[in-house]
C-alpha cells in the first residue's frame, strides 16, 4: 500500500488530501474535487453568483433557495 497527496485551492484555501491506495493506475480524485467545486459554488460568500451570496444580497429569499441550501441553513 501506497499514499498519494492532491492538493487544490477551492473555498479560498487550499485543501490537501492523502489518499491511502493499492492501485495506484487506479486513483481517480476528480470526482472529489468536483464536489468540492460545487459547494464552494453554491456556498461561497466571495462569489456574487453562488446561491448563498444571492441570498445574503437579497436577490433571492431563503423560502425560494434550492432545497439543499434550505435545508443546510
Amino acid at each position: 500500500m501506497t499514499e498519494r497527496r492532491h492538493i487544490f485551492e477551492t473555498m479560498g484555501t487550499v485543501v490537501s488530501l492523502t489518499v491511502a491506495i493499492i492501485d495506484p493506475d487506479a486513483l481517480d480524485l476528480k470526482p472529489i474535487v468536483r464536489i468540492f467545486a460545487r459547494f464552494d459554488a453554491k456556498y461561497s460568500l466571495y462569489k456574487p453568483e453562488s446561491e448563498l451570496s444571492r441570498i445574503a444580497s437579497d436577490e433571492i429569499h431563503l423560502v425560494d433557495a434550492s432545497e439543499e441550501l434550505r435545508e443546510t441553513y
